[in-house]
């Protein structure tokens, strides 16, 4: 999936290509994550829980580690929180709450990052559902068809673009080989 690759291009194109400028998109959403987990603790608990949160996650060495380096995994993961952080402030009954727009968005942009492993965050909203025993006819309601349209509307463009130019190749490998092969199977010598 492109869009850390796009993030990395655009920071080349603007500040030259050098470590730095390749690294920085992980401290980047490291810092917003930080942001991101307090914001979250607390409209879950409160203030004090929403600090300590951001304090024992920027403490974490492997987070640390991650955030240092050119990985997609910070990314994703602060898409994974932000996707259910909107998702959390939606849940005041309304017609439509922008707050579930900003949640596909962020699902989006999570598919836009790691394909399928971006699927978890419709489980993580299952699990926080059936854990605070809220209901789960969230599931089926037009907010919930609202999260998953508006996550492939920003996910569909880039698919548009790479069937036209690969056409059944790009399915092959993109939804076959990388979606449920190496999700499902040992490849490349790692089982």
């Amino acid at each position: 999936p492109p869009l850390y690759m796009w993030l990395m291009s655009l920071s080349y194109q603007a500040f030259g290509v050098n470590n730095f400028v390749t690294r920085i998109w992980s401290p980047i959403f490291g810092a917003l994550m930080m942001v991101l987990v307090f914001f979250l603790a607390k409209k879950l608990y409160n203030r004090y829980v929403g600090f300590a949160s951001a304090i024992i996650l920027g403490t974490f060495s492997t987070f640390i580690l991650f955030a240092k380096h050119a990985m997609t995994d910070v990314a994703f993961v602060f898409f994974i929180v932000a996707s259910f952080y909107f998702f959390v402030l939606s849940e005041k009954p309304q017609k439509l709450n922008r707050y579930v727009v900003l949640s596909g968005l962020f699902f989006g942009l999570a598919l836009l990052t790691k394909q399928v492993e971006a699927l978890l965050i419709p489980l993580i909203i299952f699990a926080y559902l059936a854990v605070t025993n809220r209901s789960v006819r969230f599931l089926f309601t037009r907010q919930f068809t609202v999260f998953w349209g508006t996550g492939f509307l920003v996910l569909s463009p880039w698919l548009l673009y790479m069937f036209m130019s690969f056409g059944s190749n790009f399915w092959q490998w993109f939804v076959v080989y990388c979606g449920f092969l190496r999700t499902v199977s040992p490849l490349e010598g790692h089982a």
